[in-house]
């Protein structure tokens, strides 16, 4: 497999329902899986599936102005 062919793994960061607990054991939850994790949760799903997350969905842009 060529270095062309790699396709990034999936993040957290501009998904819908990514959220923070304010819990320094688990500072990270996903709203629509609905657990807490130390870990972002795509990792925490990719690890327990072996798949990437099915439920991702990108956070809206507000307009801007």
């Amino acid at each position: 497999m060529s270095g062309h062919d790699h396709k990034p793994r999936m993040v957290c960061g501009n998904c819908r329902f990514l959220g923070v607990t304010y819990q320094p054991h688990q500072p990270w939850k996903c709203m629509r899986f609905g657990f807490k994790s130390k870990e972002i949760p795509a990792s925490v799903v990719f690890r327990e599936t072996g798949t990437e997350c099915a439920l991702y969905e990108p956070r809206t842009q507000l307009p801007r102005g």
